[in-house]
C-alpha cells in the first residue's frame, strides 16, 4: 500500500512543482510621468516581473507643439523600472511610480511635452504610442 501511495503522489508533486508564472501587465502613463500598472498572474506559480515604459512619436515633427523634441518614430524611454512585487497565482497587484523619460539628445522629457500636438482640440497623449516591455536582464 505504501508503494501505491508514493506512486500516486509523485505525479501530483511534479505537477505542482513545475508550474508556470504568467504575469501580464496593463499600464498607463500620465503627462507628468507617473506610470500605473495592473499586474495579473494567470499562471499557477507565484512570481514577479519588472517593466520599462516608452513613448514613440506617431506623427511628423511639424504636427507637435514642441517640434524640436524629435520626429515620427523617435522614442523616449524610462531609465528605471516598475516592478510588480511577488504576485500569487490568479492574483492581481496594482503599482504606480513616478518615472523619468529619456531620449537620446533630448535628455529628460516630460510625456506631455514629448507627445503634445500643436492642436488645441487634442489631448496631450494623442501624438504618441505608449508601450511597456519586460526589464532586460
Amino acid at each position: 500500500m505504501k508503494k501505491l501511495t508514493i506512486l500516486f503522489l509523485t505525479p501530483f508533486f511534479l505537477l505542482i512543482s513545475c508550474g508556470q508564472v504568467n504575469i501580464e501587465d496593463d499600464c498607463s502613463v500620465n503627462g507628468n510621468g507617473v506610470v500605473s500598472c495592473t499586474f495579473e498572474n494567470t499562471g499557477n506559480k507565484k512570481g514577479a516581473i519588472c517593466i520599462t515604459a516608452s513613448l514613440e512619436k506617431s506623427r511628423a515633427k511639424s504636427d507637435y507643439d514642441y517640434s524640436f523634441y524629435g520626429d515620427m518614430g523617435d522614442v523616449i524611454k524610462t531609465a528605471d523600472t516598475l516592478c510588480s512585487g511577488l504576485v500569487e497565482p490568479m492574483d492581481v497587484k496594482e503599482r504606480s511610480k513616478s518615472m523619468t523619460f529619456f531620449g537620446g539628445p533630448y535628455g529628460s522629457v516630460s510625456p506631455s511635452k514629448w507627445c503634445r500636438l500643436d492642436n488645441e482640440y487634442s489631448n496631450w497623449f494623442d501624438g504618441c504610442y505608449f508601450t511597456t516591455s519586460p526589464e532586460e536582464k
